[in-house]
């Protein structure tokens, strides 16, 4: 039988989870919404501020299905408390847990971001290329999809970007692990020693 307090707090992750669902449902079909209405409707396709809306947009909805798929598949799993007890204990995979959910709650704007970033790097890359030899035209379905896509891989595609600007400017890689000591045992370095000094991994 479980304790009184973890009981109470497997109610408050339940809410939790139970809110967080209906936000991203509700940020997820607001942005399918805009962006299918942005497609359709007779707005100036070649207007910066229309791209940059559409590019907001598509990034949201991309964050927002993944952060969904996310908590529904955590929640299915189960449930972890703060002292790190899972309830049940042997499910297998990541339970859902109090405080990822601020994370979740804020991806769709972190998704926006990454939208609206795609669009800078697409223009300055369009701008790179062509030299000011022609004009600069999206094909709005296809940046939308470049966008959500981006939102979807949202914290991956920040990562991936602040790799290569690292590389770009120039600036060392994060350091590793410090290389093992010449005189460091050959089992610390995932061998074993056998007989005659035969090594078996």
């Amino acid at each position: 039988m479980q304790p009184p307090e973890a009981n109470a707090e497997l109610a408050r992750l339940r809410w939790a989870a139970t809110a967080l669902v209906g936000w991203l449902v509700v940020a997820s079909c607001a942005a399918g919404f805009i962006a299918v209405a942005l497609l359709y409707a007779p707005y100036d396709i070649d207007s910066s501020a229309y791209q940059i809306v559409l590019c907001l947009t598509g990034g949201a909805f991309g964050a927002s299905l993944a952060a969904l798929l996310s908590v529904v598949t955590r929640v299915s799993r189960g449930w972890e408390l703060g002292d790190g007890r899972r309830f049940p204990a042997h499910e297998p995979g990541l339970p859902f847990a109090g405080r990822l959910a601020p994370m979740y709650a804020v991806r769709p704007l972190f998704g926006a971001a990454v939208g609206i970033l795609v669009y800078v790097l697409l223009l300055g890359l369009l701008l790179i290329v062509l030299s000011g030899e022609a004009e600069l035209s999206f094909e709005p379905i296809g940046l939308l999809s470049v966008a959500l896509v981006a939102g979807f891989f949202a914290p991956t595609f920040l990562e991936r970007v602040r790799q290569t600007t690292e590389a770009f400017l120039g600036r060392a890689p994060a350091a590793g692990p410090a290389p093992p000591a010449s005189g460091e045992q050959p089992q610390h370095l995932g061998l074993q020693v056998g007989p005659a000094g035969d090594e078996r991994r």
